[in-house]
Protein backbone atom coordinates (compact mmCIF):
# COMPACT_ATOMS: atom_id res chain seq x y z
CA UNK A 1 0.00 0.00 0.00
CA UNK A 2 1.44 3.27 -1.37
CA UNK A 3 0.61 6.52 0.56
CA UNK A 4 1.54 10.30 -0.86
CA UNK A 5 2.47 12.67 2.42
CA UNK A 6 2.54 15.92 2.47
CA UNK A 7 5.67 17.59 3.41
CA UNK A 8 4.28 20.01 6.64
CA UNK A 9 6.53 22.57 5.65
CA UNK A 10 6.83 22.38 1.94
CA UNK A 11 4.96 25.40 1.04
CA UNK A 12 6.06 25.65 -2.44
CA UNK A 13 4.94 22.44 -3.68
CA UNK A 14 2.02 22.89 -1.16
CA UNK A 15 0.78 26.01 -3.02
CA UNK A 16 1.73 25.62 -6.32
CA UNK A 17 0.75 21.80 -6.87
CA UNK A 18 -2.10 21.70 -4.25
CA UNK A 19 -3.87 24.92 -4.10
CA UNK A 20 -3.71 26.75 -7.39
CA UNK A 21 -2.24 23.86 -9.52
CA UNK A 22 -0.19 25.88 -11.51
CA UNK A 23 2.63 28.88 -11.27
CA UNK A 24 1.31 31.32 -13.27
CA UNK A 25 -1.78 31.56 -11.70
CA UNK A 26 0.00 31.57 -8.49
CA UNK A 27 1.76 34.98 -9.61
CA UNK A 28 -1.35 36.31 -10.72
CA UNK A 29 -2.88 35.56 -7.69
CA UNK A 30 0.15 36.93 -5.87
CA UNK A 31 0.50 40.26 -7.45
CA UNK A 32 -3.70 40.34 -7.48
CA UNK A 33 -3.08 40.34 -3.27
CA UNK A 34 -0.34 42.59 -3.43
CA UNK A 35 -2.64 45.54 -5.50
CA UNK A 36 -5.24 44.67 -3.01
CA UNK A 37 -2.94 45.08 0.12
CA UNK A 38 -1.04 48.56 -1.53
CA UNK A 39 -4.39 49.86 -2.42
CA UNK A 40 -5.97 48.98 1.03
CA UNK A 41 -3.06 51.14 3.07
CA UNK A 42 -3.19 53.22 0.19
CA UNK A 43 0.37 53.14 -0.57
CA UNK A 44 1.47 56.06 -3.51
CA UNK A 45 1.58 55.48 -6.63
CA UNK A 46 5.23 55.40 -7.21
CA UNK A 47 5.87 53.36 -4.53
CA UNK A 48 3.29 50.58 -5.70
CA UNK A 49 4.84 50.91 -9.47
CA UNK A 50 8.21 50.53 -8.50
CA UNK A 51 7.50 47.61 -6.31
CA UNK A 52 5.23 45.87 -9.32
CA UNK A 53 7.75 46.08 -11.57
CA UNK A 54 10.39 45.06 -9.46
CA UNK A 55 8.08 41.36 -8.77
CA UNK A 56 6.94 41.47 -12.01
CA UNK A 57 10.42 41.35 -13.57
CA UNK A 58 11.51 38.98 -11.21
CA UNK A 59 7.98 36.37 -11.42
CA UNK A 60 9.11 36.68 -15.58
CA UNK A 61 12.50 36.05 -14.99
CA UNK A 62 12.12 33.44 -12.71
CA UNK A 63 9.20 31.52 -14.96
CA UNK A 64 11.44 32.21 -18.17
CA UNK A 65 8.70 33.78 -19.92
CA UNK A 66 8.72 37.13 -20.97
CA UNK A 67 5.45 38.00 -21.83
CA UNK A 68 4.90 37.58 -18.21
CA UNK A 69 6.31 40.97 -17.46
CA UNK A 70 3.84 43.28 -19.29
CA UNK A 71 0.96 41.04 -18.84
CA UNK A 72 2.03 40.92 -14.55
CA UNK A 73 2.32 44.67 -14.80
CA UNK A 74 -0.82 44.94 -16.50
CA UNK A 75 -3.03 43.16 -13.89
CA UNK A 76 -1.46 44.22 -11.14
CA UNK A 77 -2.17 48.08 -12.36
CA UNK A 78 -5.67 47.36 -13.79
CA UNK A 79 -6.42 45.60 -9.97
CA UNK A 80 -5.03 48.25 -7.69
CA UNK A 81 -6.29 50.90 -9.68
CA UNK A 82 -9.94 49.37 -9.25
CA UNK A 83 -9.43 48.61 -5.30
CA UNK A 84 -7.87 52.34 -4.74
CA UNK A 85 -11.47 53.38 -6.76
CA UNK A 86 -13.20 51.01 -4.13
CA UNK A 87 -11.59 52.06 -0.66
CA UNK A 88 -11.28 55.61 -2.36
Amino acid sequence: MTEVFIEPFNFEKIYLQYFLGNMVIFYYVFVMVLSFACAYFNMSNKNFFILLTISSIILAVYLELPILIITLFLTGLFCYKGFRWIFG
